[in-house]
């Protein structure tokens, strides 16, 4: 890479704060070589890795670990996801600025859950050269075009001068969306955490508080009683609960909801409040 960074600015980007995401595990060189190009544009950089453990090509629950892992970061922080599948094609590399934190990642839905609920979004394609590496490889984009805008933003690049401007709309929203009706409410496991707990994409509503919930699982019924906290339930007992980050999940106290109840990421089920409600 032989082009030099711009000088640092004033305002969002100057913090050099940089998180990294993906599904590249530390066995290999992958994630050392992001953070090498990062520091080798940016010395100043700080680098936050939030996880590289993510299941291979698992779009969504890396698009639920940085909805909810970024908004405990401080202002002008840039996060870079690469969790990539289609590395090479022609989808897009994005850059985008959403309510005071930047996100850089593919046009493959890895963004949505946090770009589809901000209330200030401006997305731009990262096509200009001057923000990449010289040689782009076709199988690693995340050193090669985002561990570079990554580390160009930092330093103080503005945005627009990334590429176009997009909108949501025209970016790909691939992520299952979600429907409700009066008495119901139907969604996905979105996420398996390392305790085996299956955290579903249905927010907490204010009729969905407390009694029993039904949980359709395929062909399956289960009701399980929706509780504060996990230890509510004796070891080894199923409950629902809603999680720390305000949506319904599924777990077993001191065990496995995931492996003892058969669960995995696209199961789609429906939660039912208690008939009294």
């Amino acid at each position: 890479m032989e082009q030099s960074a711009p000088a640092p600015q004033r305002g969002l980007g100057a913090l050099s704060l940089i998180t990294l995401t993906s599904d590249f595990g530390l066995r290999d060189w992958y994630v050392a070589s992001m953070r090498g190009v990062i520091l080798r544009l940016n010395p100043h950089a700080t680098i936050v890795d939030i996880t590289h453990e993510i299941s291979p090509a698992d779009i969504n629950s890396a698009s639920f670990i940085i909805e909810q892992s970024s908004k405990e970061f401080p202002f002008g922080t840039i996060h870079v996801a690469v969790v990539d599948p289609e590395v090479g094609s022609q989808r897009r590399p994005l850059i985008a600025e959403c309510d005071g934190q930047i996100f850089i990642g593919p046009d493959n839905g890895i963004l949505m859950r946090t770009l589809s609920n901000g209330s200030k979004v401006d997305i731009f394609e990262i096509s200009n050269p001057d923000y990449r590496s010289s040689a782009v490889s076709h199988t690693f984009h995340g050193r090669d075009i985002f561990a570079p805008a990554a580390a160009f933003r930092s330093r103080g690049a503005a945005i627009e001068t990334f590429g176009p401007r997009l909108t949501l709309k025209d970016c790909q929203a691939t992520l299952p969306a979600i429907w409700s009706k009066e008495n119901s409410d139907t969604g996905t496991i979105i996420y398996i955490d390392h305790y085996g707990n299956a955290i579903t994409d249905i927010r907490a509503t204010q009729r969905i508080q407390e009694g029993t919930v039904k949980i359709v699982l395929k062909t399956e019924t289960l009701s399980l009683p929706l509780m504060d906290y996990y230890a509510q339930t004796a070891p080894g007992e199923p409950l629902a609960l809603v999680g720390s980050s305000g949506f319904i999940e599924i777990a077993v106290n001191q065990g496995n909801a995931a492996s003892s109840l058969g669960l995995e990421i696209g199961t789609r089920i429906r939660v039912e409040p208690p008939p009294s409600q």
